[in-house]
């Protein structure tokens, strides 16, 4: 399973439909079959306006695709791998009139995608090797009236090698060979664009691998990943995660020397009970959790705001978070650079553990990516985090987290600073300050965890914090601080 995100930079100062600058995600998933075969799943979205204004014009759009298909290993022999892939996706397209359409409307229609590709890997010694990959994408030649990319074949190459024994970089391109195109110069203009990427791979561990890249890719399935962005050909930074739930998710042997195997990755132990305010930053926020945990969190304050969130421990050292929170009265634009409004934000992310919390001490450190959007303004939003976690002895621990808001405009910076001591009877108390480093009162929330039982676990807060979920634990309320109470059901 693979989830992932393409972003230009500065999408608001550039007129780049905002959020985090005509941002792509992409979600992907494989399932091996008997005889070699894998079976694919996957889809992408983009739902901002073009990059670059077209003959004076931005237009408004929106695609997604979704499809599936089949990858088959032909053959290996020695350091010479062969394979072929075919897929057909369901293209969804939506836009203002004149860009793909003569609809006035701005109504979604659907048609057909179908890639296909052979892929030739060499490998040259232990830790390098080299793709070569013909391929042909059939997109639709007219959408509504109106031309669009038609198909075209492709010759892509890619060279990947091992710095370090979980360090990886690649660089790969790929060239369109013609009739169609794969770029818009501008309206009705269509144009033939190398697309090339090129980035870093960190193996976490045998189930987590972490990539980020640059690319003037904009598309995030195989019938699209040709595409670059309508209008001016951005570079643009990405990320992707990728997760691996029927490895080994324990100690492993040691690689030879030489050997291109991920080295090992030891069991780690602990809980991620995580924070009132912000879902994790705070007291246990570096610790791991066991392989599939399941933790469901509900939250309800006296001013009105609803949150609530899921997160699932895909393995070791990583888990997936899902969430939305209901905030009452949002209005961020100022503050933030934000244009919100709905107060109803959608959030998903990951957590990542850098280094294991231990004993007598020790430091823990985890990286935490969310991506949220405003339910009516559709204004995305990416927060990254790194939790650092000091337990300073068997009662007390403090974490620090730096904290980064990107909205395609301004990127303001915050420090979540907590602390965590053991009461009596197995409570908890919690203090946790959010600064914002561009200025600003700091939010802050104090909380009261009791005791789990039965795989409950309930906490009462206090909080001058618009929300303790997503953008609102940046804003101050302005008002009297507000008590709320939230409920923690960890199944088994």
């Amino acid at each position: 399973m693979e989830l992932g995100q393409t972003s230009t930079f500065g999408g608001a100062r550039a007129e780049g439909g905002g959020g985090t600058g005509n941002q792509t995600y992409h979600g992907w998933i494989a399932a091996g079959l008997p005889g070699r075969v894998a079976v694919l799943g996957f889809l992408q979205g983009n739902d901002d306006p073009t990059w670059a204004r077209l003959d004076g014009i931005r237009f408004r759009q929106e695609t997604f695709t979704a499809g599936g298909g089949l990858r088959v290993v032909v053959g290996e022999r020695g350091g010479l791998a062969l394979a072929a892939q075919a897929t057909l996706e369901r293209l969804e397209l939506k836009s203002d009139p004149g860009l793909f359409t003569r609809d006035e409307g701005m109504r979604r229609t659907a048609h057909r995608a179908i890639s296909a590709s052979v892929m030739a890997g060499l490998g040259m010694g232990d830790d390098w090797r080299l793709t070569v990959s013909p391929g042909a994408v059939f997109l639709p030649r007219e959408v509504n009236g109106l031309p669009y990319y038609g198909w075209t074949g492709l010759l892509g190459l890619g060279v990947e090698g091992r710095l370090k024994p979980r360090w990886r970089v690649f660089f790969a391109g790929e060239v369109p060979t013609g009739p169609g195109g794969n770029s818009l110069a501008g309206i009705q203009q269509f144009r033939r664009t190398p697309v090339v990427s090129a980035g870093i791979v960190y193996d976490a561990g045998p189930r987590t691998r972490v990539t980020l890249f640059m690319t003037n890719s904009a598309g995030g399935s195989p019938a699209t990943r040709h595409l670059t962005q309508v209008g001016e050909v951005p570079a643009q930074w990405g990320a992707r995660v990728r997760f691996s739930p029927t490895a080994p998710d324990g100690p492993v042997a040691e690689p030879a020397a030489g050997s291109s195997t991920s080295p090992p990755t030891p069991p780690r132990e602990g809980a991620d009970r995580g924070s009132p305010a912000s879902g994790g930053v705070a007291v246990s926020g570096a610790a791991t959790v066991p392989a599939w945990r399941a933790e469901l969190r509900a939250a309800l304050s006296r001013d009105g705001g609803r949150s609530a969130r899921l997160r699932l421990g895909l393995s070791r050292i990583s888990e997936l978070e899902l969430g939305a929170v209901q905030v009452p009265g949002l209005n961020a634009g100022p503050e933030l650079g934000l244009r919100v409004g709905g107060g109803l934000h959608y959030r998903m992310g990951g957590k990542l553990v850098l280094r294991k919390e231990g004993r007598d001490g020790a430091v823990g450190v985890a990286a935490r990516v969310s991506v949220g959007r405003d339910a009516e303004t559709l204004q995305g939003y990416l927060v990254a985090e790194l939790p650092v976690n000091v337990r300073v002895s068997r009662l007390a621990s403090l974490t620090l987290a730096p904290l980064l808001l990107r909205t395609g405009g301004e990127s303001p910076l915050a420090l979540a600073a907590a602390a965590v001591v053991a009461g009596p009877s197995g409570t908890e108390f919690v203090l946790e300050p959010t600064v914002l480093l561009a200025g600003g009162p700091p939010p802050w929330i104090l909380a009261l965890r009791l005791p789990a039982r039965w795989g409950v676990q309930g906490e009462l807060f206090v909080t001058t914090a618009r929300s303790t979920l997503g953008v609102g634990r940046f804003l101050e309320t302005g008002a009297s601080p507000h008590w709320g109470l939230s409920l923690t059901v960890r199944p088994g």
